[in-house]
């Protein structure tokens, strides 16, 4: 067992250059053709969890360039499981890295720290290893509905019927943590122009939202039109279980009908909300089409993303790309839809981070429920480690050669 620190470098490509000691490793490459590591074997705490962080003078910038890596190992040397450390931006514009982990039956752990690819001098320091309790796992009740309403329709028909679904939630669902409803529900199949069916953000819709979330203790969330000072927005938004604004998200991709037949306007971020059991991103409708959204979600730190959408026509996108949204990112993915794609099924679902689908309801008018458990921990061997288990969701972002993506760097 190597209980000192060695240098490892690929035969192939420019030979780094390794110097320090205990109290600092630096790792320096002439060009962008080199790879470099320090590596160690550690003994594993006796404890639940293990924390382990180390910090660097690296920048951002090098993205997944620099970074560390643990794999545990159990006394046979069997390779239980294989992680990339979360990166951390500190105060002074820095980079740690850090992650907590539960023990298993590891005995010792390998780190390794690395740069790659990019030419400079990367220095690590303050590597701390320690035992830690084990955070427990959180688990949220999610409800997710199907409504389609009559033809044609009112924004007071519709509330009604969200009125009435929420009702029958709270009565046959013990103590649900969120609601979702689809896309735009309150204004769906009113035949009035937008400009005279969107609401303000704090309008009918959110009023009934916000007390009913106030009187069960429940978020509750959905989309709507948005009447701003500056024009209509398509918005997603989820109301807290005191009845407050937890956060607002504006449809960022829009379709043609969307931006020339209606003005709609459209958002420019993707922000995620730390709810108390999780964090949570939104996606609008057409969004879900576009890889970025739910990749620039998951870098923001969601673990769930909810998905209100009119309908999804297209069936082998509603079967095979939602639940490819889920995998390719490691989040539970929640949809509420209102139309019924080609095939005739309409269908609001749950999926697990394997893209798993927990929950289904087609039928008008009703809902489904799944618990998600936070954190979701089911690593999955050989992914792209090798001889050992690796986590997908860690996995898919640090193995991401970000400067490859061009204009996707700044997600």
């Amino acid at each position: 067992m190597n209980m000192e620190w060695t240098s490892y470098a690929p035969a192939t490509g420019t030979r780094p250059v390794f110097t320090g000691n205990d109290q600092m490793l630096a790792i320096t490459l002439a060009d962008t053709c080199g790879f470099g590591s320090w590596e160690r074997d550690f003994a594993c705490p006796e404890a639940d969890a293990v924390a382990i962080r180390v910090t660097s003078d690296a920048r951002p910038e090098l993205n997944n360039r620099v970074g560390a890596v643990v794999t545990m190992k159990r006394s046979d040397g069997y390779n239980l499981a294989t992680w990339y450390l979360e990166p951390e931006i500190q105060p002074d514009g820095t980079l740690a890295f850090a992650i907590t982990l539960p023990r298993r039956d590891a005995a010792t752990l390998n780190l390794s720290l690395y740069f790659k690819w990019a030419a400079g001098t990367v220095r690590f320091r303050d590597v701390t290893i320690t035992g830690t309790a084990l955070s427990p796992q959180r688990t949220a009740r999610i409800v997710t509905t199907r409504i389609m309403p009559p033809v044609p329709s009112s924004v007071e028909q519709n509330l009604e019927t969200i009125r009435q679904m929420l009702d029958r939630i709270a009565a046959s669902v013990e103590n649900p943590d969120l609601v979702l409803f689809s896309e735009c529900l309150t204004d769906r199949m009113d035949p009035r122009p937008v400009e005279e069916r969107a609401e303000p953000l704090d309008g009918p819709t959110f009023q009934l939202l916000s007390q009913w979330s106030r009187e069960h203790n429940c978020y509750t969330a959905t989309s709507i039109h948005e009447q701003a000072p500056e024009g209509i927005y398509n918005t997603a938004y989820i109301v807290g279980r005191q009845g407050e604004l937890v956060g607002r998200y504006r449809k960022c991709n829009l379709t043609w009908g969307e931006s020339r037949n209606m003005g709609i306007l459209p958002g420019h971020d993707y922000p995620a909300f730390q709810l108390d059991f999780a964090k949570v991103g939104m996606e609008i409708c057409w969004d879900a089409w576009f890889c970025e959204a739910s990749r620039a979600l998951r870098l923001n730190g969601a673990e769930l993303i909810l998905l209100p959408i009119a309908g999804d026509g297209i069936v082998p996108h509603r079967d095979h790309v939602w639940p490819a949204r889920a995998l390719e990112n490691g989040v539970y993915l929640v949809t509420s839809a209102t139309y019924p794609s080609h095939d005739g099924l309409c269908c609001s679902r749950i999926y697990d981070p394997n893209g798993m689908k927990l929950a289904q309801v087609t039928a008008n008018n009703t809902f489904t429920w799944a618990d998600l458990v936070f954190p979701f921990e089911k690593p999955c061997r050989f992914l792209s480690v090798g001889d050992s288990d690796g986590d997908p969701r860690n996995l898919y972002i640090r193995e991401r050669n970000v400067e490859a993506a061009g204009a996707l760097q700044s997600f």
